[in-house]
């Protein structure tokens, strides 16, 4: 935390402006409400590249009550792993969208209604929304 809190910017793909908007939507202390708090298995929101992420995690994320702050967060630090059920490739379709003139807003409001969409720049992205099923399953690795 602390070396964050002395950064001077997380993702160099954001404005100044949009930074500042994401820092808005953080809510004080949300770490203690998120769902994957008291998770015991810390690597299932980790993948291993090319793998789908578990699928526990990705419900955990849909059911968490602090989505919108755990995705800003994500978003404001470019983040590794999954983030409010999106992975990093997700983010990345989020950054594109921020760059084409999309409202934060706009933005963040999609990437948490369609979190099982398979990113356009990720074929490990998430779960399919039709079964609820990875697209790959890495679990022997």
């Amino acid at each position: 935390e602390l070396l964050r809190a002395v950064a001077p910017t997380g993702s160099r793909q954001l404005t100044e402006s949009q930074r500042e908007q994401l820092r808005g939507m953080v809510e004080r202390r949300w770490q203690d409400r998120a769902g994957c708090a008291g998770s015991t298995d810390p690597v299932a929101w980790y993948p291993t590249e090319g793998c789908a992420p578990d699928r526990d995690a990705i419900r955990i994320c849909a059911a968490c009550p602090v989505r919108r702050s755990c995705l800003a967060v994500a978003l404001l630090w470019d983040e590794d792993g999954i983030w409010a059920g999106t992975s990093p490739g997700r983010r990345r379709d989020g950054y594109r969208l921020l760059r084409a003139g999309v409202s934060m807003q706009t933005a963040v409001h999609l990437l948490l209604a369609e979190p099982a969409r398979k990113s356009v720049t990720d074929a490990d992205d998430l779960v399919s929304p039709e079964s609820g099923e990875s697209q790959r399953s890495c679990e022997a690795a």
